[in-house]
């Protein structure tokens, strides 16, 4: 084990020379905060890279990277990534670690990664910080078992990605939509645009908009507006607030578009019409 400090990225790495043909092993962890413009080497390795974004916003592949976040480089493919250059963006943070060897592949799969470079949102990163601030110190190491240490602490990584994102009954797509989902029934009333619900995923607006209507058979716009009108009707037959109320409550700014959306998914029943029926 050795460390290396490289000062035009501001990056601190840790190299292992533990190689085990019949298990996984670490080649390499680091931490970095690389300055806004900052453009990564285009590199090809035959190894894997997981990078947890703290903080910051870029571009990965086709994905928009926006922190806290994770991606994954995957062997023999030419990987690279781009810091904004934005002054007002976040300052950009990451760990990674670097690892190979047999089985990591099925490993990955369990752990609910695809085989293929991809960007997901990372819930958990308060843990992930904790364990790659452990893998720094160098007191946690003891003789030469420091493969044991940094084995156990990739399974960690594994393991909370795994509890998050349920691989045996899901797949990646499933994931991304259901995150939309939970986060239109917290937060319908203050949505503006679809580019919220696609940054929330790190995708673009367009792919985002195609695989949550794959999924779910309608657009994400038309999954808001009828889910804040199922907010609306229970508003509507408990309560005594007036209509414009009910519409700001719910997310609409303008009472005449509410009341057009709320005809078009009540088949032409007016919010007053409905209020009166309901009581």
């Amino acid at each position: 084990m050795y460390k290396v400090h490289r000062p035009q990225n501001n990056t601190d790495s840790i190299f292992y020379d533990n190689k085990k043909a019949d298990s996984p092993y670490l080649i390499e962890i680091g931490h970095s905060t690389p300055p806004k413009g900052y453009t990564s080497q285009r590199l090809n390795r035959n190894v894997y890279v997981l990078h947890y974004v703290i903080s910051g916003k870029g571009r990965y592949y086709d994905y928009d990277v926006n922190g806290p976040c994770v991606f994954l480089e995957t062997p023999n493919t030419v990987h690279y990534y781009e810091v904004e250059a934005d002054p007002a963006a976040p300052d950009w943070e990451q760990y990674w670690i670097m690892f190979t060897g047999g089985s990591i592949d099925s490993w990955l799969s369990e752990a609910g990664f695809p085989n293929t470079p991809v960007c997901l949102p990372c819930p958990y990163m308060e843990q992930v910080c904790a364990i790659f601030r452990e893998l720094f110190e160098e007191e946690s190491y003891a003789d030469k078992h420091d493969h044991f240490l940094t084995v156990s602490a990739l399974c960690r990584l594994l393991s909370l990605h795994a509890a998050v994102y349920e691989p045996h009954r899901t797949n990646t797509n499933t994931v991304y939509v259901r995150t939309i989902r939970n986060y239109i029934r917290e937060n319908y009333a203050t949505i503006t645009c679809e580019k919220e619900l696609a940054d929330l995923v790190h995708l673009s607006t367009r792919y985002m908009h195609k695989i949550f209507k794959e999924e779910t058979g309608t657009s994400p716009i038309r999954y808001l507006n009828q889910y804040r009108i199922k907010c609306a009707m229970s508003l509507l037959s408990e309560t005594n607030l007036s209509i414009h109320t009910v519409s700001d409550m719910v997310g609409f700014s303008n009472p005449n578009y509410f009341c057009c959306v709320f005809q078009r998914f009540n088949n032409g029943i007016s919010p007053l019409a409905f209020r009166k029926g309901a009581r």
